[in-house]
């Protein structure tokens, strides 16, 4: 009987926002007799009396809309709540009203009460409409929105419309955002730009910068140069990224120290202009993006370069690098021609894994630089409970994860000629 159920809920609902309004009024009543010059002590101590009973009230009110318990249910409803009333007012007839329709809806939950009927699951089938199918094609029924149209539904009680009002992601679109009714596309396309910009920026640095260490490392084996360079990365990779990018931000952002760059955003406000040229752009964003940049890497030298490392020094003790070098190959031929392709397979891998970080973006980098990123839209998304900004994430995330991999395999087939996909 869930008409019955939901009817008693909302009748509780409905009391206790009454109560609300009785204590805002109350607390109006007496802030202005407080003001007064000639104090009335008789009838504020009898709307303080009201204010107890309502306070009380309201937090009985509050506890059934929790409870589970018919016996404190029973309690309640039947002798504490019209006991409360009692002590009120005629102006405060509405709350009385309030509790007697919860009574009423008590009763009726009670009389219309079933049995549960189906105790075993049952599979129903609907074809193509569905929710999945709603979500990937669309089903606006010839209803269409504008970009910055507020697109809400009455029965809904005003809330925005979910993806089912869209074109589908096979087109592209992703739907509205509950949090301003915009398209997400609209929304997403904004933030990518700059989440590509810091992760593929860490990423091509991170391998420009650890390959070289790692071959290097591998070549010169147990030298000074393998051990220096392997306790400097293992101590960086140990470093929390919220720590560096806060110590970053207090010794090079800061006025009080070196306040070389800035602090937060990707450009300055009044000052950035559309239609400045490319290189202008590039040069005033710039300097906002090297913390956030230093912080989104470092701890990607020890993990890549250490991969490097084994990877190579396996393959330098192969047979056929001995049979390169005994023909009179020099060394960097030998390294950087036979040894490095099969050296790289560890670190293709490990670029599959990467790559939909791309567009992921990092929560705590951005959130720390105030970057406007796909990260930082991700966490105000969780908090505000927007779950259609939420699922259009992470399905992109799951599509470049797949790209990832099909890039990866088909790295393995021009790094390594043994390797083919036919």
């Amino acid at each position: 009987n869930w008409n019955e159920i939901s009817t008693y809920y909302h009748s509780i609902k409905k009391a206790v926002k009454s109560t609300d309004i009785a204590l805002a009024k109350i607390s109006g009543d007496l802030e202005r007799l407080d003001t007064m010059p000639q104090r009335d002590s008789i009838k504020i101590e009898a709307l303080e009396q009201q204010k107890a009973f309502i306070t009380e009230l309201g937090f009985s009110l509050r506890i059934l809309v929790e409870t589970s318990s018919k016996k404190e249910i029973n309690a309640k409803i039947d002798t504490l709540l019209p006991k409360q009333a009692q002590n009120l007012t005629v102006d405060f007839n509405d709350i009385n009203q309030n509790i007697a329709l919860i009574q009423k809806n008590k009763t009726a939950v009670l009389t219309n009460a079933t049995e549960y009927k189906t105790l075993i699951p049952k599979i129903l089938w609907y074809g193509i409409d569905n929710q999945y199918h709603k979500w990937l094609f669309g089903n606006c029924e010839g209803k269409n929105y504008q970009e910055n149209e507020n697109v809400v539904d009455a029965q809904s009680g005003g809330s925005p419309l979910s993806c089912s009002c869209s074109n589908g992601v096979v087109n592209l679109d992703w739907g509205i955002s509950y949090r301003d009714q915009k398209k997400i596309n609209t929304r997403i396309g904004k933030k990518i730009k700059v989440s590509f910009i810091l992760s593929f920026g860490s990423i091509l640095l991170a391998y420009l910068i650890s390959i070289p260490i790692g071959i290097y490392s591998a070549y010169k084996r147990e030298s000074a140069f393998d051990k220096i360079s392997s306790v400097i990365l293992f101590i960086l990779y140990s470093l929390p990224s919220f720590f560096v990018g806060v110590l970053l931000l207090t010794i090079f952002a800061n006025p009080d120290h070196l306040n070389w760059f800035p602090s937060a955003g990707i450009l300055t406000e009044g000052v950035y202009s559309n239609d400045w040229s490319l290189w202008k752009k590039f040069m005033h964003k710039a300097p906002f993006f090297i913390l956030p940049l230093i912080t989104y890497t470092y701890s990607s030298f020890a993990f890549l370069s250490r991969q490097m490392r084994v990877g190579m020094i396996e393959v330098m003790t192969q047979d056929y690098i001995r049979t390169a070098r005994a023909k009179g190959l020099n060394e960097k031929t030998v390294v950087l021609k036979h040894a490095l392709r099969n050296g790289l397979l560890p670190i293709i891998t490990i670029f599959a894994s990467v790559f939909p970080s791309i567009i992921g973006g990092s929560v705590i980098i951005e959130t720390i630089f105030s970057i406007p990123g796909i990260g930082l839209e991700i966490y105000e998304s969780v908090l505000n409970a927007d779950y259609p900004m939420i699922v259009s994430v992470f399905t992109i995330s799951g599509f470049l994860t797949l790209v990832g991999y099909l890039v990866s395999d088909i790295l393995y087939a021009v790094v390594d000629p043994r390797i083919s996909h036919k």
